[in-house]
């Protein structure tokens, strides 16, 4: 899809804010019919094309000479029932934007062809006599050629109501009858909008057919709201939506470890064990006391009571692994500097001795090293065997 302006509409902000507009609420479309065997004929006509110009380029060789060879002409995929809207701004010199406006039939086609567009949207804006005035115009499928959306005319501090104008018009084009647009405004986060059970985006319009249609509102912590709405295919409706908490009860909060600290984001700090008479469900929490694990977590369903159960820190895993896992590196360690010390003590005393009384001599040093070894050694297999062990037990 193209959008069309001359480069010297009334207000360039306005145009940027009707494109704006436009494309955003209309990323998608679902396909009649006709639409669907439109865009399959422009597909197979591109895929022709490409594959003419294949054949001609195999056919044409370097000796001029035509050699004879088919090829196979593509057949494109069956065009989607919902396809997705690709929207290009163009902005073209007031001559041409004339010839665009004054339905010239060669430059239109010109434009789709050049584009290869399924739909040009033209939006004319002009000033007479302290009035803007706004026209938009469709050619090619799935409009008529040359259908007209919108004519209107406002003041220019009301232009705002255009744009709106211009959305609700597009949209009777788009879903190929009258809709009605309607805006849901709530101050509730995380609200869930459905209406006659199909979900809806929060954002944005509504495009919902005229008629009476039930609204169902839902959000965590507050009572589901029912409501009947009226739509009407002539203006945008806003509808707000006050939902109402639930109705909770007083929450008892303790700790089976005994009094503690209890944090309730964001600014309410208090000990337990504590009875909360109106709790705002629903709330993020954090418990602290001394020689245990914090906690933290959230309550989103209301409960009667909520009873904390510490675990002790030295039961943490990764207390519980550290300290045999150190003591297991500490005599690892002792073990070989005790046996590099008694190989430096060998060492020393074979290359100072000149004879074997020498030798003699140093045995009992090299002894005493040799034993801190065998000491060590064992501590180090000990602990080694309570690492393991300990691996075992927090497995399990």
């Amino acid at each position: 899809m193209a959008f069309v302006t001359d480069g010297q509409i009334v207000d360039v902000s306005f145009a940027d804010r009707l494109f704006e507009r436009l494309s955003a609420q209309f990323p998608q479309k679902k396909l009649s019919t006709d639409e669907s065997l439109a865009i399959e004929s422009r597909l197979l006509h591109k895929m022709q094309l490409e594959a003419e110009k294949t054949t001609h380029n195999i056919l044409l060789k370097s000796d001029g000479e035509l050699k004879s060879k088919s090829v196979d002409v593509p057949v494109p995929e069956k065009a989607p029932v919902l396809i997705d809207t690709f929207w290009i701004d163009l902005e073209y010199p007031k001559s041409l934007s004339s010839s665009i406006i004054s339905e010239d039939s060669v430059v239109l086609g010109h434009m789709l062809q050049l584009h290869d567009l399924d739909q040009l949207i033209v939006a004319n804006a002009t000033e007479f006599g302290g009035f803007t005035r706004l026209r938009i115009s469709t050619y090619g499928q799935p409009f008529a050629p040359g259908s007209e959306l919108l004519d209107r005319i406002a003041l220019p501090q009301e232009t705002e109501n255009l744009l709106d104008q211009a959305v609700l018009a597009l949209a009777k084009g788009f879903y190929g009858g009258p809709v009605g647009a309607v805006i849901f405004s709530s101050e509730v986060a995380g609200i869930s909008i459905q209406v006659d059970g199909g979900e809806i985006p929060q954002r944005g319009y509504a495009f919902i057919a005229p008629g009476t249609h039930l609204v169902e509102a839902t959000a965590l912590g507050y009572q589901k709201l029912k409501t009947w709405v009226e739509v009407l295919p002539t203006g945008i409706l806003t509808v707000d939506i006050p939902l109402e908490p639930l109705n909770q009860g007083p929450i008892l909060i303790s700790s089976l470890q005994g009094a503690c600290s209890f944090w309730i984001q964001p600014d309410l700090h208090v000990s337990l064990p504590f009875l909360w008479t109106q709790p705002d469900i629903p709330f993020i929490y954090r418990a602290d006391k001394d020689g245990f694990l914090p906690i933290s977590g959230q309550m989103y369903v209301r409960e009667s009571t909520l009873t904390l159960d510490f675990t002790a820190d030295w039961m943490d895993s990764k207390t519980m692994m550290g300290r045999p896992k150190d003591a297991f590196y500490t005599s690892f360690g002792r073990t070989l500097l005790a046996f590099g010390l008694m190989v430096c003590t060998d060492s020393i005393s074979r290359a100072i001795s000149v004879s074997a009384t020498d030798l003699v001599a140093w045995q009992p040093v090299v002894l005493a090293g040799a034993g801190i070894l065998g000491v060590s050694l064992i501590d180090t297999i000990s602990r080694l065997f309570a690492y393991y062990r300990k691996t075992q037990y927090i497995s399990q």
